[in-house]
């Protein structure tokens, strides 16, 4: 009876330590995303600010990027939340 009791106990542990290590990998996830979000929006800006800066020529070409980027967020999400 002992034994079940120590066991279940150690058993307890394990699983505790499982957990928080799994809740700090998934806070460390949440900051990259944050982090990934924020340099997409920085550059969404920029291209914006280059588009201004140039006069894009090529509207098809504009689209595509501004498809694109929050495209790559997302997969960039996924890769995050695929590990």
């Amino acid at each position: 009876m002992r034994d079940l009791s120590n066991h279940e106990k150690n058993e307890a542990a394990k699983l505790n330590k499982q957990v928080d290590k799994l809740n700090n990998d998934m806070n460390n996830l949440q900051k990259d995303k944050e982090r990934l979000e924020g340099e997409v929006t920085q550059l969404q800006e920029k291209m914006i600010d280059l588009q201004e800066q140039v006069g894009v020529k090529d509207q098809d070409f504009f689209v595509c990027l501004v498809l694109i980027l929050p495209f790559s967020c997302h997969f960039a999400d996924f890769l995050l939340n695929s590990g």
